[in-house]
């Protein structure tokens, strides 16, 4: 009679994609997913159990979603969990509409800003390259 080893060991659980995961207030919640390997069962991703019943989209707050797998033993996985940050949206008004008579002055100045980022980055990856250079 062939005697068989008992499964003992746990799946394990991997997220996919971003943890934290950051989404905008309002915005839709897209779940990222999850994968479970077990040492006997092998692929159990399709069992894995997940609870995001506390991400509330409509309010700015960082919350928890769990994961959770067992396997054909009842083996049951370590619980992995991702955060969910919810964020307030950046609204940036258009100044040609704004009612002090703002125009285009404005939107200058946002690129004038960004040009001026960029000269700085670039200013400074010139200053490193020159010093490490040797004539």
């Amino acid at each position: 009679m062939a005697s068989t080893t008992p499964d003992t060991t746990a799946p394990v659980i991997t997220l996919t994609g971003a943890n934290p995961q950051t989404i905008t207030v309002g915005s839709v919640y897209t779940e990222l997913g999850a994968r479970a390997e077990d040492n006997v069962d092998g692929d159990v991703s399709t069992n894995i159990t997940m609870d995001a019943s506390a991400v509330d989209i409509t309010t700015v707050g960082s919350y928890i979603v769990t994961y959770n797998v067992s396997d054909s033993a009842e083996n049951s996985a370590t619980k992995i969990t991702r955060t969910i940050n919810i964020t307030t949206a950046v609204v940036i008004d258009n100044p040609a509409n704004s009612s002090n008579g703002g125009g285009a002055l404005g939107w200058w100045a946002v690129v004038f800003l960004l040009s001026f980022q960029r000269q700085i980055s670039l200013t400074r990856w010139l200053s490193k390259l020159n010093s490490t250079t040797t004539y």
